[in-house]
């Protein structure tokens, strides 16, 4: 029975003797559903609205976080080069002193790696506290230079 109410047919007849269901496609009655939920029409869109933004924010902070952890990957990368060249004068004890720097550095990419999407504010925490350790250390070697800890002391 076309046009009865409760039997899930939107159809109503109209002036030329034909039902809207024959004129409408069939996905069009679908959206009666939607419009009869919680919150109607405007409820499903700001639904759908609002799973897109927070589908958003995730990526973002996904990519970011995947951006970072490459660039923390290159930092470590040349540091653990940069120690093969430091240590491998030193022979068996530059070896081992590089395996324990190796070592500190895998620890620190599994830890960051276990806190997901958090690791990025860790990554910037430890960064700047490395460049703050290492600022300190050059700052304090250069001072122990005769004539260029008198240029830095005259800088600063």
């Amino acid at each position: 029975m076309a046009g009865n109410v409760g039997d899930g047919d939107i159809s109503t007849p109209t002036d030329t003797g034909q039902s809207s269901s024959d004129v409408l496609p069939g996905w069009l009655s679908d959206l009666k559903g939607i419009a009869t939920a919680d919150g109607g029409p405007l409820g499903w869109v700001r639904r759908r609205i609002t799973e897109y933004l927070v589908g958003l924010v995730i990526g973002v902070f996904a990519t970011t976080s995947h951006a970072v952890q490459s660039a923390w990957g290159t930092v470590a990368d040349a540091f653990a080069m940069a120690g093969t060249a430091t240590f491998a004068p030193l022979g068996d004890l530059g070896v081992t002193l590089l395996d324990l720097v190796d070592g500190g550095r895998e620890f620190a990419v599994g830890m960051i790696a276990m806190l997901g999407p958090f690791g990025v504010v860790v990554v910037l925490v430890t960064l700047v506290v490395v460049a703050a350790v290492l600022w300190r250390a050059g700052v304090s070697l250069l001072e122990s230079i005769p004539v260029v800890g008198g240029v830095v002391r005259f800088v600063r």
